[in-house]
């Protein structure tokens, strides 16, 4: 712990600086506060959704349309991160049943870049998943 020293209107005020981390999740962790919400149904899979990722760390949300069981359509990226930084992003569609919001980041506590993704697929069941990496 190191101590910082400063003066206020000739009052000497000490503050403590504990070490702290910015917690990350390990390579292949799957959050569980993915999700994916239909916002406007044309019967079946068919449709307008959205697709989240959020936790203390930072959000990823971007939509899908979705016509015939397949994504045509990946669009409006949001984010944020709070202590990192955006190198490079790109939302595409990989395939037409899987759509992928790639992104490096870089934070406070590893300045190396790190490459995550939030991706929706369209299973053999014809329903949307979604996993973050």
């Amino acid at each position: 712990m190191r101590k910082i020293i400063a003066t206020l209107l000739g009052f000497a005020i000490v503050f403590s600086i504990v070490n702290w981390s910015i917690e990350s999740a390990e390579a292949g962790y799957v959050s569980d506060s993915v999700t994916i919400e239909k916002i406007r149904g044309l019967g079946g899979v068919d449709g307008l959704y959205l697709v989240n990722w959020s936790d203390r760390g930072g959000y990823v949300a971007f939509y899908v349309t979705v016509y015939n069981n397949q994504i045509i359509q990946a669009h409006e990226v949001q984010y944020a991160f709070w202590g990192a930084t955006v190198n490079s992003a790109e939302l595409k569609i990989d395939n037409p049943q899987q759509a992928t919001y790639y992104f490096d980041i870089s934070n406070l506590a590893d300045y190396s870049g790190v490459t995550e993704y939030l991706r929706v697929n369209i299973n053999s069941n014809h329903e949307l998943v979604a996993t973050f990496k």
